[in-house]
């Protein structure tokens, strides 16, 4: 955070930036998303996902979800397309975690479903077997980890060694090939993620990213790339209509419409600069992210507004 803040002073007091793509969680987000605010400098939010970010005034946009819809794409999920009627949340303790988790549990609920217990782990936690054992005890339909990549893993992986046959439903926060997949491996088969990528799209843009960003780096790209890729692109796009005075990056961000990204189709961003769009669920499978369902219904994908 300390670094983010000493970052953005840089970028709005002595390099001449006229708009800026935090590529970065949501607490380094929040703290500097007022920096660029009162600076009247564009920022787009890549995929830190706390709703307090755009909140912070009308140059603040966000390019991912916000943690409310991506929550209620879970429920949505977990209670109609996989049936679930008893769920467990276990979730990192942080902005991330608790937007999500909170978010998820609230649909769930309101869709009829039983929300049997919440747990939380501090970041940076390597050890679950003492919660994978209750949860294992408590068998619930469905275990919601709205976690990171890291811990995600190992929560796969132990909790297949304890045996646990619950269907894990997981966030954006696994969308990883290499800090996910490579570690938890064959062991991840069968996690469902809610994110916004599909790698099984026939879309052009979304093959040519996917093949360029494999060629470019050595490996697969995860929402991280896509989401960050997508929002320089709409500035681009923006730029090249509109100019490149901040003011004018900022309304014309405001008036973009059915943008075709390579996270799926932006529909536009509301007057708090939320973005609208499909939330693409991914299922894992021989060791990696294809298509399972997206969930287009406008009462989960529609942002708040305030």
């Amino acid at each position: 955070t300390k670094q983010a803040v000493s970052i953005a002073q840089k970028l709005t007091t002595k390099d001449g930036v006229v708009a800026v793509v935090s590529g970065s969680y949501s607490g380094p987000t929040r703290a500097v998303a007022k920096i660029y605010q009162d600076a009247k400098i564009p920022m787009i939010s890549a995929y830190a996902n706390h709703p307090d970010i755009t909140k912070t005034g009308n140059f603040i946009f966000r390019q991912s979800f916000v943690g409310t819809v991506q929550g209620k794409a879970g429920a949505k999920v977990a209670v109609d397309l996989l049936k679930a009627k008893k769920l467990s949340i276990l979730a990192v303790d942080n902005d991330f975690g608790k937007s999500l988790a909170d978010s998820f549990k609230q649909k769930a609920e309101l869709m009829g479903a039983q929300v049997i217990s919440y747990d939380t782990f501090a970041m940076g936690e390597k050890e679950f077997t003492p919660v994978l054992t209750k949860l294992k005890g408590l068998n619930p339909d469905l275990i919601y980890i709205p976690v990171y990549a890291g811990e995600g893993a190992q929560i796969v992986r132990q909790a297949k060694d304890l045996g646990l046959k619950n269907q894990l439903l997981g966030t954006e926060g696994v969308d990883s090939t290499l800090q996910f997949l490579g570690v938890a491996k064959e062991m991840a088969d069968g996690v469902i993620i809610t994110t916004n990528l599909n790698r099984d799209s026939d879309r052009k843009s979304v093959k040519d990213f996917i093949e360029g960003f494999n060629t470019a780096y050595g490996h697969k790209p995860d929402m991280v790339a896509a989401s960050t890729y997508d929002a320089f692109n709409v500035i681009f796009t923006v730029i090249a209509k509109n100019g490149a005075e901040p003011e004018k990056i900022r309304q014309g961000m405001t008036e973009l419409k059915d943008f075709e990204a390579v996270t799926g189709l932006i529909k536009g961003y509301n007057k708090i600069g939320e973005v609208k769009k499909s939330v693409q669920i991914q299922i894992v499978k021989n060791g990696d992210f294809h298509y399972y369902n997206e969930i287009a219904d406008d009462d989960v994908i529609t942002p708040p507004s305030e």
